[in-house]
């Protein structure tokens, strides 16, 4: 499949418009944009990544599962996209770290986060402090 410089998102309407459901498409070039996407290893995750990686977007998949995480990067690699892996444990503040540290070496910035495991109550956001910006 060739890979495509455009993104778009359909989302079912819920309103019924004739008895028939509509479909609402949004156009975006997210070409050249930097994407983290988390559990990339697989389901959601990897879907998400691949689909990122078709629209232009430079990949950092995350996931602790070395082997999913490898067959995800190899596959956007396969189809000219560009991926780097990381394994590590989002559910902790060292693996938090190691995402955000190898994404900027390897592409100098994050675009797009797409926050896909961890657990919400995980020991890192537990002890967050929010300051207003």
């Amino acid at each position: 499949m060739p890979l495509t410089k455009r993104l778009t998102i359909n989302m079912m309407s819920r309103m019924r418009v004739a008895g028939t459901r509509r479909t609402i498409g949004v156009d975006m070039d997210l070409s050249g944009k930097i994407a983290v996407v988390t559990g990339a290893g697989q389901g959601i995750g990897e879907g998400s990544a691949l689909r990122l990686a078709e629209a232009g977007v430079a990949v950092v998949c995350v996931d602790i599962d070395r082997a999913a995480l490898d067959e995800t990067v190899k596959a956007i690699r396969g189809n000219s996209g560009s991926a780097v892996g990381v394994v590590a444990d989002v559910s902790t503040r060292e693996g938090n770290q190691e995402m955000v540290a190898r994404a900027r070496t390897e592409y100098g910035r994050i675009d797009i986060f797409h926050a896909n495991a961890g657990s919400p109550f995980s020991a890192v956001s537990s002890r967050m402090k929010y300051r207003k910006c």
